[in-house]
């Protein structure tokens, strides 16, 4: 557990507005990637 909650405090850190740019980046390109997913699978 105790390594568990060091893992979700680095997460939190690392989702800070410092890093907001990347975050987005990693957002648009996941949202990109589940697109391409669903059109190969529903087309």
């Amino acid at each position: 557990m105790g390594v568990t909650n060091q893992n979700d405090s680095g997460l939190k850190s690392y989702f800070t507005f410092a890093n907001l740019p990347l975050t987005i980046t990693v957002g648009l390109i996941t949202m990109s990637w589940l697109s391409v997913l669903s059109v190969i699978l529903f087309a």
